[in-house]
């Protein structure tokens, strides 16, 4: 999609591009950016959204993603793969800086954090020693090195060594000529590349050689003496020979390089990509924007959006809140001057813009259709050249903007209908607007122009919209109230402004009856929601009170709950002791009798002692009387009948029917009891199958030792497993497998915060890795 460079001014998108532009690293991003442009194509939208918010989380992650410069290597990447040639000193230096680069970028995007981006880097080809080839050849400063190559550090030795003596030699001749006061100057200069002595023109036949050169005066003659001819032209030779041995050595380099020459741009290509996601994550890291959603129809929704132009300026950003229909075409936004109107319009179609160039949009939540084309008539159209008006050049505008206007076509239109006579101007507007919702376009246009908004009211398809003004200070607050026109504010603004009261009278008298109310009803409309945002406000306040306290409750509800659990946890332990130690004193008389050969004696005691341990147990087990419940009747207690106990808060079954004394023997988790008829009720239980009792509780016996909640949410998975393990002691058992999977690893962390909290868990660890590994938690209980 082609955008009108005009309309890219009028929106403030060359500032997004120049921003770009000057925090890009890649030298040839920089031409990407200054004509960046939106595609109309999804997927391709969608994939590059993806690729800068994988970014986008890195910079909040605080990461220190890689950044350095990256030349263009455009001017020889082609020449690389001709044979023959040769990369200078400065095109191998960018080409260092490209490999060395994708060494640190594919170091530090790991798979873990970048499951985007790492299969894309893992294609950089670091071609094995390409780095340290060139470090071979050159030093920090990228000047060949003088051991390139043995041939090369010979050459530079003998030049060195011939340099030495010429230097000697020509400290012995300068010397010379100083004391003879043949010297012109007062050090040894240099004329075509030569040491030479400057000489007095008097006394140049004084030193034999030959002249170079003269000074402009010819006062002075530069001679070189014929002592060092030959050994300045054997260092020229040797001067020659570097500088062809440096060139072989770059060919042998080049030659290297120029197998990989697909690897290189394909590496190139990346690492610009890379860059231009880099960019703009970390424009939206700035303007803390987010992807926005790409709407399949034509619904816009935008929450707390803000113009990044303001943010980017330092300015204080008014949060832009608006929400249209797929079947609401148009947004008609009125209200007063310099209310804020015209700001809307450009931060709607900046946003548009942005969105489809692949950029984020700073705003809480935003939800934009893809549009084929973006058109507008904003500001002041006058033409000299043309000898139009400003009437006339808007209207030259709307011409062009109808006959394109589409159901894939953005329109902003500003100041719609002025510029000439109101009731022509809202005629011409309503009939410019009724045409461009019979073409299904997407509008969004201000008006000052009353008719409008009336018309627009009852229209399907266009929904008013106005700026909010503080009637009682008569001030813009530069927000957006949807569904509700604004008023102009004319009148009170030029009576603040210092306008007589007689002006203002009159004024009203010529606007006539049915503005001056449709005014009216705008400002009662305004100072009305005004109040409805100040209550609003308040109920706010009061809920978060509220919801302060529900928590607070709730948290002590939760300590109640767990304190109450570990007290029943402890009954059902002490009443396991008590039936353990009774046990082992019946063990014991029975043990008894059998050593004294059952006599009459010896059974007696036994009996007394069972009864008074029994009578201990009945005792302990009734710690509370309770009376709100329908005494079991003395016909229903027969055996195999499951029987409430309320005053141990839990269920047994009887095993013997009532004796003389109408007690019944009711069996609680293997543990008898003998109690009174009167002290049982009838229990919903139907069998004893049906559950398993323990003392103070009432719960089924788990089905398994394991659990499976793979696919549960957290709070439920929780609720779940507390069940579980209340089944599993009460019943017993002393180990469970909790079966979450491994996932995210959210389940499986919450499951064992849980476990840590709790008194009756010995211990819990992963299974073997054949059994499930880090998927199942296995719980030993006490």
């Amino acid at each position: 999609m082609n955008i009108d460079s005009q309309l890219i001014s009028d929106l403030g998108f060359d500032v997004i591009q120049n921003w770009l532009v000057e925090h890009c690293n890649c030298i040839d991003n920089k031409d990407y950016f200054s004509t960046l442009s939106p595609t109309t194509n999804y997927q391709i939208l969608k994939q590059r959204q993806t690729q800068t918010e994988e970014l986008l989380f890195s910079f909040i992650r605080k990461d220190n993603i890689p950044s350095k410069p990256i030349p263009s290597i455009q001017n020889w990447l082609e020449p690389l793969s001709i044979a023959g040639s040769q990369l200078n000193e400065n095109q191998f230096n960018e080409l260092h800086q490209m490999l060395e680069f994708s060494s640190i970028l594919t170091s530090f995007c790991k798979q873990d954090d970048f499951p985007v981006w790492f299969p894309i880097l893992k294609q950089v080809s670091l071609i094995p020693d390409g780095i340290s080839k060139i470090k071979q050849v050159f030093d920090d400063s990228f000047t060949i090195r003088e051991d390139a190559s043995s041939e090369l550090r010979q050459l530079h030795r003998g030049l060195q060594k011939y340099q030495s003596r010429v230097q000697s030699r020509m400290n012995e001749i300068f010397t010379k000529a100083k004391d003879s006061g043949w010297l012109q100057g007062d050090k040894i200069a240099f004329q075509n590349g030569r040491s030479v002595i400057p000489v007095q023109a008097t006394h140049k036949r004084k030193i034999k050689g030959i002249i170079q050169g003269q000074s402009s005066t010819g006062q002075t003659a530069f001679i070189e003496p014929l002592d060092i001819i030959e050994l300045n032209n054997y260092i020229a030779e040797k001067q020659y020979a570097i500088i062809e041995e440096e060139k072989c050595i770059l060919r042998e380099l080049t030659a290297f390089f120029k197998p990989f020459a697909s690897e290189i741009q394909s590496n190139y290509f990346i690492i610009n990509n890379f860059d231009i996601h880099r960019t703009i994550a970390f424009q939206a890291f700035i303007l803390q924007a987010k992807k926005p959603s790409i709407s399949q129809n034509k619904t816009i929704n935008i929450q707390e959006g803000k113009n990044p132009l303001l943010t980017l300026a330092n300015k204080n950003v008014i949060p832009l809140n608006l929400h249209l229909k797929d079947d609401e075409n148009i947004l008609l936004i009125s209200g007063p001057n310099a209310g804020g109107k015209t700001v809307v319009l450009k931060t709607i179609g900046l946003f548009a813009l942005m969105a489809q160039c692949g950029l984020f949009i700073p705003a809480e939540k935003i939800n934009l259709p893809i549009y084929d084309s973006i058109v507008a008539d904003i500001g002041d159209r006058q033409s000299i050249e043309d000898d139009l008006s400003t009437f006339s050049a808007h209207i030259q505008n709307l011409a062009t903007i109808l006959k394109d206007a589409n159901s894939n076509t953005l329109v902003l239109l500003d100041e719609l209908g002025t510029g000439t006579e109101p009731d022509a101007g809202a005629s011409i507007s309503q009939a410019i607007l009724e045409t461009l919702l019979i073409n299904n376009a997407h509008v969004f246009a201000t008006t000052h122009l009353g008719a409008l908004k009336v018309w627009a009211h009852d229209e399907k398809g266009i929904v008013n919209g106005g700026m909010i003004f503080d009637s009682n200070k008569l001030a813009p607050s530069y927000e957006l109230n949807m569904g509700t026109p604004g008023s102009s504010y004319a009148i009170e603004i030029s009576q603040r402004m210092g306008l007589e009261n007689k002006i203002i009278n009159r004024a009203k008298e010529l606007i006539g009856d049915n503005s001056v109310k449709l005014e009216a009803i705008l400002n009662q409309l305004e100072s009305e929601r005004n109040e409805t945002k100040r209550l609003r406000e308040q109920i706010k306040k009061r809920e978060a009170s509220i919801n302060t306290k529900e928590a607070h409750i709730q948290k002590l509800q939760s300590q109640v709950k767990k304190e109450h659990k570990h007290a029943k946890v402890d009954a059902a332990r002490e009443a396991q002791k008590l039936v353990h130690d009774a046990r082992k004193q019946i063990e014991s008389l029975v043990s008894n009798i059998k050593s004294k050969n059952a006599d009459s004696e010896s059974i007696r005691k036994a009996h007394s002692t069972i009864e008074a341990t029994l009578e201990d147990l009945e005792e302990e087990s009734q710690p509370v009387k309770t009376t709100n419940f329908t005494p079991l009747k003395l016909e229903e207690a027969i055996k195999g009948t499951i029987v409430n106990i309320p005053h141990l808060d839990t269920e047994g079954i009887i095993i013997f029917p009532p004796d003389k004394k109408k007690k019944v023997t009711v069996e609680i988790n293997g543990v008898k009891f003998k109690l009174n008829v009167e002290e049982l009720s009838q229990s919903v239980s139907k069998t004893k199958e049906e559950t398993k009792f323990t003392g103070g509780h009432s719960v089924s016996r788990p089905e398994s030792i394991q659990i499976d909640l793979r696919g549960f949410r957290v709070d439920n998975a929780l609720f779940e497993v507390e069940q579980f393990l209340d089944k599993a002691l009460m019943s017993g058992m002393q180990m469970v497998h909790i079966l979450h999977g491994k996932g995210t690893g959210a389940l499986m962390e919450a499951i064992q915060n849980y476990l840590e909290s709790q008194s009756f868990v010995k211990t819990f660890y992963f299974a073997k890795p054949e059994h499930g590994g880090a998927g199942i938690t296995i719980v030993e209980i006490i």
